[in-house]
């Protein structure tokens, strides 16, 4: 006989709020309330975790650490979620440039409609073609999401071929099929002049991209990213000295190490991503001042009220040749 999961009760907002003071967070029942209200028990949750006391094995048990209040936990809150908006709003910038290079090279190279038997004949693994070239066929497919744009409807209207010219097209895909697969399968002409264009280190151009996707999948989905463990998705560093620059106090500046070993920002931490962000952005939107936004939101906005070691952030992160 097949055993029934347990499953607990449903627990009123105001029980919860009374367990989480049983518990230690302290404040106002009625504002955890509001609180909980707002964006609910799990959700929250996620930043009451640092403030969980920790066991003699490393393990968190049930109790929030002496002193923790409700507004200390919200801080952590509001700032993961003003973070998330000013990454989108970096990651915007960056996909549609990516978007523009890609299909300028793919036309000029192979025309209007040659990516598609490119792609077939590419190395990909023969499920991602499959998909690839269902996914972008207009007709005979009811697979195609994108047919409710004006321009996909009006070319199916005036022209007979199947799928849309690459210039098109790449502005219906999802960002996913753009990196993993146009841009991954790329000729290295290509990759190369794309890579150019963006900033890119050609030799982590794949993976820097695999990860911009990465961390705009989680801001778009309202995930946790201030204090994220990256593990599925690190950022590779490239060969260039700066990223493994080390900060000498008594010169008041990141200085070069005599053997590149330890890089400046934790790989798998959201401080390696800011900084690929903040590369990109110098490249593709110059005169963009979204790093002095980051700047405010860290050194101003929210200074002693997160704990910004969590992020990968070192002392005077902000004083990196590459993000000033």
């Amino acid at each position: 006989m097949k055993q029934i999961p347990f499953v607990k009760p449903f627990m009123p907002v105001e029980h919860q709020a009374k367990l989480l003071r049983l518990r230690g967070l302290q404040g106002p029942e009625e504002t955890i309330v509001s609180r909980l209200i707002s964006v609910g028990y799990y959700r929250l949750s996620a930043y009451w975790f640092p403030f969980r006391e920790v066991e003699p094995d490393g393990s968190r048990n049930d109790r929030i650490r002496s002193g923790t209040t409700i507004d200390q936990v919200w801080n952590y809150y509001l700032f993961d979620r003003k973070l998330r908006l000013l990454f989108l709003d970096a990651i915007e910038r960056i996909e549609v440039a990516l978007r523009s290079r890609v299909a300028h090279y793919y036309s000029a190279k192979f025309g209007p409609f040659g990516y598609i038997n490119y792609i077939k004949s590419s190395s990909l693994k023969q499920d991602q073609i499959t998909h690839f070239v269902t996914k972008n066929k207009l007709r005979g497919s009811t697979d195609f999401r994108c047919k409710q744009f004006d321009f996909v409807q009006h070319f199916i209207d005036t022209y007979s071929d199947d799928h849309l010219p690459v210039w098109m097209a790449v502005h219906t895909m999802e960002l996913g099929m753009i990196v993993n697969i146009l841009f991954s399968a790329a000729p290295s002409d290509i990759k190369k002049a794309v890579a150019s264009d963006l900033g890119l280190d050609q030799s982590v151009s794949l993976n820097w991209l695999q990860c911009i996707l990465s961390l705009r999948n989680s801001c778009a989905h309202h995930a946790r990213v201030w204090n994220k463990n990256w593990l599925d998705k690190s950022v590779r560093a490239p060969s260039s000295k700066e990223w493994f620059f080390t900060y000498e106090p008594n010169l008041n500046k990141w200085i070069n190490q005599k053997k590149r070993i330890v890089p400046s920002f934790v790989l798998n931490r959201t401080a390696a991503f800011l900084m690929i962000c903040r590369i990109l952005m110098k490249k593709i939107a110059p005169q963009s001042k979204w790093h002095k936004r980051i700047e405010d939101l860290v050194l101003n906005e929210f200074s002693g009220k997160i704990h910004f070691k969590s992020m990968g952030l070192p002392e005077n992160w902000q004083k990196h040749p590459f993000w000033i």
